[in-house]
């Protein structure tokens, strides 16, 4: 029922952004669930739908845009999601962008 209530408000099921495209073009082993497949309840009561899963692991990507993330602190959602047993990753558009062997590298690292 609240994935369809969030599905409703957001004019459907919401499609992988290019960045995110991008990204999961590049680790086939994560799975996009960015479009409501999976809801996360945080301590405080808050519902997260994260960007990416990796299969068969309590492991989360979330890929931030540099516009709609800019005043966030990545270790906050990062902390949250720990305290509910989540191992939480945050790439950065512009890290994408600009330093994209970094990211695959440190991708690469997190969800072996």
């Amino acid at each position: 029922v609240f994935v369809q209530k969030m599905q409703d408000a957001w004019g459907g099921i919401c499609k992988a952004n290019r960045l995110e495209e991008y990204v999961e073009k590049h680790f086939p082993e994560l799975h996009y669930v960015g479009d409501g497949k999976v809801w996360v309840t945080l301590r405080d009561g808050r519902r997260k739908c994260p960007d990416f899963k990796v299969r068969g692991e309590r492991k989360l990507v979330e890929v931030w845009g540099d516009f709609w993330h800019k005043d966030e602190d990545p270790r906050e959602l990062i902390e949250a999601y720990a305290q509910i047993g989540f191992e939480c990753m945050v790439v950065w558009e512009h890290d994408v962008r600009q330093a994209w062997e970094q990211v695959s590298d440190r991708i690469k690292h997190f969800i072996s």
